[in-house]
């Protein structure tokens, strides 16, 4: 039996973790956007995360796990083995290596939060 809260406008279940749904799109399209905003469009990982937010955006949860488990973390030749260049004038290389790390972490983070809940 599960308890039915109104979240972004809708009913919901606690057993479909929308909330973390909603969130997981977010982080998603922000790292795919800073990804071509500093040169990496062309990376075949990024397909994957754009299967992940069309997944979700389906209410797919199980499509987007299968889609976030084909992008490796942790290692040489993985996703986040990356050093993105400056795009912008007020950007340095320390600070968007951070915003980089910080990004593959929350997505990550979130899409493992997910896969637990299924």
């Amino acid at each position: 039996m599960g308890v039915t809260l109104k979240l972004f406008g809708k009913f919901t279940s606690n057993k479909m973790p929308q909330l973390s749904v909603h969130q997981q799109i977010q982080i998603s399209e922000a790292l795919v956007k800073f990804c071509v905003d500093h040169n990496r469009s062309n990376n075949a990982y990024l397909e994957n995360i754009r299967g992940c937010i069309k997944a979700l955006e389906a209410g797919d949860v199980a499509g987007a796990i299968e889609q976030f488990k084909r992008v490796p973390l942790g290692g040489m030749g993985c996703f986040n083995d990356w050093c993105p260049q400056p795009a912008y004038e007020h950007e340095t290389g320390e600070y968007i290596n951070e915003v980089f790390k910080a990004l593959v972490s929350r997505w990550a983070a979130l899409m493992k939060s997910l896969e637990n809940k299924t």
